[in-house]
């Protein structure tokens, strides 16, 4: 998990379209996390990440989470 909440800070400050893989070795897990889409929701900075998964044993998922920034500049799913 650790590994998966670097990634998603590491996604947020990039451009849209940029992502930033991620390969846990010990695990054989790997996947992308993808800012597409930056813009406003009721005042504040806010971006849609798309993040994909695929575990050792190959069942690939895909999920999209939207983060806002807060007050004290960092981001919380919403």
């Amino acid at each position: 998990m650790a590994q998966l909440r670097g990634a998603f800070k590491q996604a947020l400050e990039q451009p849209d379209g940029k992502s930033v893989n991620r390969e846990n070795s010990d695990t054989g897990n790997r996947g992308r996390v993808t800012p597409l889409k930056t813009g406003k929701h009721e005042g504040r900075t806010c971006r849609l990440l798309e993040i994909s998964n695929t575990p050792a044993c190959g069942e690939s998922n895909i999920a999209r989470y939207r983060f806002c920034r807060q007050p004290d500049g960092s981001w919380k799913a919403e």
